[in-house]
């Protein structure tokens, strides 16, 4: 019996080693109190660091998990570092300098249906009000018939600054359904609705983080960024009241760039 456990302790060791390879390298940082974070090994264990850091990391032999061990280094207002841990030689000494990170924000207005300093609509129908976050639209709206109004979400769409078409979703949708059908959304007769509204195409599942995120909208941490000045965006939300249909198209203009 002994002889079975210790043949079998044997094999898996042999496993175990033969499904990664160990690094050992040192990593320094600048500045030293960032957050270093190392997935590694066959089981894409995390572990923790701060600068200087004297790593030993188990490297997959699996390619699938090969891709999904990394080091990133992350730090407040600094933009972040992931390097791939198969690009990092066994006895490397490394040296990161993280780069402050650049944010701005925009100014925008409505150009249809109306004209709008801020991005506020009211007709006979509906009092709409959209402010344009980093990751999502935030959309204040107000029923202001007497009659159940219905938002088709399944027929909304956002159209982005390169003219490409997106679907959208509001956060009453689950991030995992966002590709199905979407039902329509009921508003009670002078009722109100607040909803984070995003592209669905936007949404992703991170392997890293283990959830569903937001990408950015809008390229807000770059110089890039000043290049989005007079660029000019649609969101498309159409609503029903009864087999009434009304089509609203908001034309937006992101009339300034600041940066933070």
């Amino acid at each position: 019996m002994k002889r079975h456990l210790i043949f079998a302790c044997a094999i898996m060791l042999l496993f175990g080693c033969l499904s990664e390879r160990t690094k050992r390298f040192t990593l320094v940082v600048d500045p030293p109190d960032s957050d270093i974070r190392v997935v590694s090994g066959s089981d894409l264990k995390e572990s923790q660091y701060r600068s200087p850091a004297e790593i030993t990391a188990g490297l997959p032999h699996d390619t699938v998990l090969e891709k999904k061990a990394v080091v990133e280094i992350t730090r407040d207002k600094y933009k972040s570092v992931v390097l791939a841990l198969r690009d990092i030689k066994d006895g490397d000494n490394l040296n990161i300098k993280l780069e402050k990170a650049v944010r701005y924000r925009l100014k925008c207005r409505l150009l249809s249906p109306v004209p709008s300093d801020e991005i506020k609509f009211q007709d006979k129908v509906v009092s709409i009000a959209l402010i344009v976050e980093d990751r999502q639209f935030h959309l204040n709206l107000a029923n202001l018939t007497s009659s159940e109004l219905r938002i088709l979400w399944d027929r909304a769409e956002y159209t982005d600054i390169k003219n490409r078409q997106h679907r959208l979703m509001h956060s009453g949708i689950r991030s995992q359904d966002r590709n199905n059908p979407l039902p329509s959304q009921s508003v009670p007769p002078h009722g109100s609705v607040q909803e984070a509204v995003m592209p669905t195409s936007n949404v992703m599942y991170s392997q890293q983080t283990k959830a569903y995120e937001n990408l950015p909208l809008f390229p807000l941490d770059s110089e890039s960024a000043a290049g989005l000045k007079g660029k000019i965006f649609y969101l498309f939300i159409p609503m029903g009241i009864d087999r009434q249909i009304f089509p609203y198209n908001f034309k937006i203009e992101i009339t300034d760039v600041m940066k933070e």
